[in-house]
């Protein structure tokens, strides 16, 4: 679809270096040759009351004006580029934003304030994971890349169909379409080129590295790449606009599988534009044309849809802006004075209007990107007072209401090895807080002791099965948090649990490769198989528990063979319930056991066991490698390692619980050689806070579930990658 003309090619460029250096940092000196006159134009007025704050901000520009960073702050040296441009006419209107403090929106800073002299195309905008943000030119079909301090890094690309070239506009002078940004989990930088009906990736430096596409309406063909977005796992979802379907390939191009049709039915499209990806892996697709969005699954299935045509609440022109921020909230552009923000069901939250000016200026607000704190940049274009085009644009940040701010001065992120440390309010969690499931209907039991451990695990869809020992049951919830069933009862009988005993109420469990659930009978010696909704299939006695009290963590792997943890022993059973032997040995030395703790895989069939304090690892022939851990509070040392999982990035997640004599409640992170990368310790009251922490479980989309045995509270949180 076509897109209406923005500013000036090379004030698109500057857009994005004054974004970054809203904070009001004291700037690197720039080179002589770059080195202009500063602005000379005051800080923003504010004037504000108990309920209403307004502020105000002019920035003149006269005649013969030559402008270096047309921006609200003074001081900063554009790095990298030499700017010459001269604008003439009259003052920049001021750029009124009232703030009513009961809305769900907060009003943070406008970060971007410029005169535009002729009608071309800004671009998309795409943060990394380093705070370093990407700005495609549509006009010039460039991509720029700076620092996370609004530094110039590189530019690359030209308008052609070479690789590294794009087609953003059209070749006959029409009003031209937007390019599409989106950034992988490694800094890969994955480029709609619209007009060639193909995607380009890129490293983070600009070096082609592949594409793919042609036109056509074949699987991996498009007729006009739209929206691109990416997952979690670095699958990447593509709008193909003339063909009515989203795609989703790998991230190396590989055609997954495709959904969508003509229509204006649930899951078909009439222009699908925009598309943005939560945090659960759902998809969200702005339909231009269909004035509505819809929300769809990692797995393409449909899940709702909201919007008509028209200017109320909910309702929708021509969507052209969305993405989600940190609180699963949707924000939404359709080419009007105004965006939209919606909760992930589609509930209308709140909007924001921006008035047409006083000397009859109408605005266009388009919602741009989201960056690593969750704040959400809009842009907001003024046309001249006959509306025949744009003559002044704004950038303003906004995030929901009561969201802690981003650091002033400093890059939006600091990162060792891809993985954020922490163990102090100063520094950055590995994992943020995402939800907490909702089990008020069916709720789990809860004690503060810490003998008493409620346990989670993931099946391939993503289902969330709970161990509710108190309640000697299992709760099954889909990906949404939704309950779907539970079973079980107090008993002996086929499908009834013994979980509590004189060791502590447990009732571990596991899923294996075709989704079937196994619960470890901790009291009666035995471990029984269910299908994933609960109907009884096996029971297999555990040989080694009938001179120990309890049975403790299991896992299954990819062939089905089960590993039953014990007070002092791990033993491994066939499919069929054989016992094939013991892992290891009842003793303190490489590959023996103290406590027989729970067994995890790598991708490389290598297999992590839990010894009390440390973690043991062996080949996937049971042959030790190495070990690491001790009693103790400091990084690296465990009270009691639990349980573990890995995420989609091989990071070993260990959930270090209350032991003999410590009690961390912390969840510790490292690399599969056992080096440590991070950690989440906060104990205590509250959301993502742990009264006694016990298991763990990590799905496809690498949203991490954490069960607060001491409040019966199931946590969701998200590695900070």
């Amino acid at each position: 679809m076509t897109i209406r003309p923005f500013a000036q090619s090379l004030i698109a460029v500057i857009l994005l270096l004054t974004l970054l250096v809203s904070a009001c940092v004291a700037p690197p000196a720039a080179p002589a040759a770059a080195t202009l006159a500063p602005p000379t134009a005051p800080p923003p007025t504010v004037a504000g009351t108990n309920a209403l704050t307004t502020t105000t901000a002019t920035l003149p520009i006269t005649a013969a004006t030559t402008i270096q960073t047309p921006t609200l702050m003074s001081g900063f040296v554009l790095g990298g580029l030499s700017i010459s441009t001269t604008v003439t006419g009259l003052p920049m209107p001021a750029l009124g934003i009232t703030e009513n403090v009961a809305s769900p929106i907060e009003y943070v800073r406008t970060v971007v304030a410029m005169k535009n002299q002729e009608q071309t195309s800004t671009g998309p905008m795409a943060f990394d994971a380093q705070g370093n943000i990407y700005l495609g030119d549509d006009l010039k079909a460039t991509i720029s890349k700076y620092d996370s301090q609004g530094k110039f890094v590189l530019a690359w690309g030209s308008y052609g169909s070479a690789n590294g070239q794009f087609a953003f506009t059209v070749p006959s002078g029409q009003p031209p379409n937007s390019g599409y940004l989106a950034i992988d989990s490694h800094g890969n930088v994955y480029v709609s080129d619209t007009h060639n009906s193909r995607i380009q990736k890129f490293d983070g430096n600009g070096h082609f590295l592949l594409s793919w596409g042609q036109p056509g309406s074949g699987d991996g063909e498009f007729n006009v790449t739209t929206g691109i977005a990416i997952d979690r796992a670095d699958n990447v979802y593509v709008g193909d606009q003339g063909n009515y379907r989203i795609q989703k390939f790998d991230s190396n191009g590989k055609f997954l599988t495709k959904r969508g049709s003509q229509g204006q039915g649930n899951g078909q499209f009439t222009t699908p534009n925009v598309l943005a990806m939560d945090s659960q892996g759902n998809l969200y697709v702005g339909d231009a044309l269909g004035h509505h969005v819809q929300k769809f699954d990692s797995n393409g299935r449909f899940i709702t849809k909201w919007g008509s045509e028209g200017a109320g609440d909910g309702q929708f022109g021509i969507v052209d802006g969305l993405v989600v921020d940190q609180q699963g909230q949707v924000w939404v552009s359709d080419e009007s004075s105004r965006f939209q923000v919606f909760n992930p069901d589609g509930k209308f939250v709140g909007q924001w209007v921006f008035p047409v000016t006083a000397d009859g200026r109408k605005p266009y607000v388009f919602v741009r990107a989201v960056d690593a704190q969750g704040q959400v940049y809009i842009e907001h274009d003024l046309a001249n007072a006959t509306d025949t085009g744009l003559q002044y644009m704004f950038i303003s940040v906004f995030r929901p209401r009561g969201a802690a701010a981003a650091p002033a001065s400093t890059s939006l992120m600091t990162t060792t090895n891809a993985l954020t440390t922490t163990t102090s309010q100063t520094e950055t969690s590995p994992v943020v807080f995402v939800r907490k499931l909702d089990t008020s209907a069916h709720p789990v039991a809860f004690t503060e002791k810490n003998d008493f451990w409620i346990w989670v695990a993931v099946d391939h869809q993503d289902n969330l099965y709970v161990s509710d020992v108190g309640n000697n049951r299992i709760q099954k919830y889909d990906r949404n948090g939704k309950f779907v069933t539970l079973w079980g009862s107090k008993g002996s009988g086929d499908g009834q649990f013994q979980f509590a005993g004189p060791d502590g109420d447990y009732g571990p469990l596991a899923v294996d490769s075709q989704d079937n659930v196994y619960v470890a009978d901790a009291y009666a010696n035995r471990v029984q198989k269910f299908d994933s909704n609960g109907k009884f299939l096996a029971a297999y006695p555990i040989t080694a528990a009938k001179t120990n009290s309890s049975l403790g963590p299991l896992t299954v792997d990819k062939q089905g063979v089960m590993y039953v943890a014990t007070d002092t022993l791990v033993e491994k059973l066939d499919p069929n319930g054989k016992s094939l032997g013991m892992l290891g040995s009842t003793g303190s030395g490489d590959g023996q056991f103290e406590q027989g703790g729970p067994v995890v895989f790598d991708q490389q069939g290598n297999l992590y066991a839990n010894d009390w304090a440390r973690i043991e690892k062996f080949d996937r022939n049971g042959k030790f490698l190495l070990a690491w851990g001790s009693e103790g509070t400091g990084n690296g040392q465990f009270s009691f390692a639990t349980q573990t999982a890995f995420d989609s990035h091989a990071h070993l997640y260990v959930a270090d619980a209350g032991g003999r004599t410590f009690h961390n409640q912390r969840i510790q992170v490292f690399d599969p050689n056992g080096k440590y990368l991070g950690q989440w310790n906060n104990p205590g009251n509250g959301d993502g806070r742990f009264k006694f922490l016990g298991s763990i479980a990590i799905d496809t989309q690498d949203n991490i579930y954490v069960p607060d045995s001491g409040t019966g509270t199931i946590y969701v949180f998200r590695p900070r990658h």
